[in-house]
């Protein structure tokens, strides 16, 4: 996230999920005391529909490597239809969460997105479930 946005290519049992990050404020923004808009988005391809049940973004500030909140800060986006938001392609996802203010002494955020898929099991019409997760860290300007 250094230079202000960053892609990466995950797996989730059968299922490739290409995603990217990014953020309105600068890396020279991200101070503690300001609210961190963290966008993320997500196509995911496979052999059959993908829905989005669930994406959770958890985040921990630190001082160094000493955690510094008192408790993670956790957004949760869960899907209000079912079996979920379609995120195959031509389709995909994008969610906005926000970082509030942490402590004052805080030079870094690990932050971690969890994602829940349905796959549409083929022949059967059911569901299959995964999840994956991606680790981030971010850096704070003092």
């Amino acid at each position: 996230m250094a230079s202000g946005s960053l892609k990466r290519q995950l797996t989730a049992g059968g299922v490739t999920l290409d995603v990217s990050y990014w953020s309105t404020l600068k890396p020279e923004q991200w101070v503690p005391a300001a609210d961190k808009p963290l966008f993320a988005s997500f196509v995911a391809s496979a052999g059959s529909p993908v829905y989005s049940s669930s994406v959770t973004m958890t985040a921990v500030a630190y001082e160094g490597n000493t955690q510094v909140s008192r408790s993670p800060i956790t957004v949760r986006d869960a899907a209000t239809v079912q079996p979920g938001y379609a995120v195959s392609a031509p389709y995909s996802y994008i969610g906005l969460f926000t970082i509030p203010a942490v402590p004052s002494n805080a030079t870094s955020l690990r932050v971690q997105f969890t994602y829940v898929l349905l796959q549409t099991a083929v022949p059967t019409g059911g569901f299959a479930k995964s999840t994956t997760t991606d680790p981030l860290t971010i850096a704070l300007v003092p």
